[in-house]
């Protein structure tokens, strides 16, 4: 990998500037610094339309991403900022229609990048937010957003449809309301599995400020419809996928019948520890159903 940076001349000094690379590879990470200099910025348009990037890791160093510094890569999965960054272009991940993961590292208790990059970024989207050694995991799900001309009253009208602006809105300049954002649950419930599924998983598996009465609501959500969780889940060949998976499996939120599905389906995949757990889950649940006193499903006796 070949990057290329120009040095900028500041009242404090100078600072180097990332201006795009050559043989970049999947994995893109910005350097702190580059020839004695810190590395406080990313120009705009910097790696428009790369067609290998895949991940972006932006050091505690950045201050700067300019404008449509990502523009169009199609394989960017997912990318990881420090709090540290301040200042967050136009279009920064426009058309980065494979990204699914942004990791949020809190150092100063500054939420404020997050917000700007959440609201130039209008597909679904998972947000792990660490902070020290403690992780926290939401899922925002997709909108869109359009306008409508109205040209008998010469305006212009806006709309926007689906649950994720309204979860966006959740993330404030100092912190996420967990409290707002749990509150939303029936719009992602509304909009079908993907979203409430995920949504539930990811409080549940990153429980921060998780409310009884929610955990009660998000449980029996996925209870529910554990069918079609299951066969969600299984249709992506992930290791975050699989986790998921386990976690379902180890807490009694799958019914036999869902893990009947989901062991015939993985079984499939010729995947063999995630057939025994489920049919070992099926078999134990039916046991429950005609035994009351039958214990619940522990991944420890697999």
């Amino acid at each position: 990998m070949e990057l290329k940076s120009r040095r900028v001349a500041e009242r404090n000094g100078e600072y180097a500037e990332i201006t795009g690379g050559t043989g970049v590879g999947k994995i893109l990470q910005i350097p702190e610094e580059i020839d004695g200099l810190p590395v406080l910025s990313v120009a705009g348009h910097a790696f428009e339309k790369c067609k290998e990037i895949e991940e972006v890791v932006l050091p505690d160093s950045v201050r700067q991403v300019g404008g449509f510094a990502f523009y169009g890569c199609g394989k960017l999965r997912k990318i990881s900022l420090s709090d540290y960054t301040e200042g967050w272009g136009n279009g920064v991940l426009r058309l980065c229609d494979s990204l699914a993961h942004v990791e949020f590292r809190v150092r100063r208790g500054r939420y404020a990048i997050l917000m700007d990059l959440l609201a130039g970024v209008d597909c679904r989207l998972y947000v792990t937010i660490v902070e020290g050694s403690r992780k926290t995991e939401l899922y925002f799900p997709a909108y869109v957003r359009g306008f409508d001309e109205d040209t008998f009253a010469r305006a212009i009208h806006s709309w926007i449809e689906g649950a994720g602006y309204a979860y966006r809105e959740a993330v404030q300049r100092k912190g996420v309301s967990l409290r707002n954002y749990d509150a939303l649950f029936s719009r992602a419930r509304g909009e079908g599995t993907e979203s409430g599924a995920r949504v539930a998983l990811s409080r549940l598996m990153y429980p921060k400020e998780l409310r009884e009465e929610m955990k009660t609501e998000y449980e029996s959500y996925l209870r529910e419809n554990a069918e079609d969780v299951i066969r969600m889940l299984l249709a992506v060949r992930s290791i975050d996928e699989r986790d998921r998976v386990f976690f379902l499996a180890g807490n009694g939120l799958l019914t036999p019948e869902a893990a009947d599905t989901g062991a015939l389906l993985s079984s499939g995949m010729r995947d063999g520890e995630m057939t025994a757990l489920l049919m070992s889950c099926g078999r134990r649940g039916e046991k429950d159903n005609t035994d009351p006193g039958g214990d619940l499903f522990d991944l420890g006796d697999l």
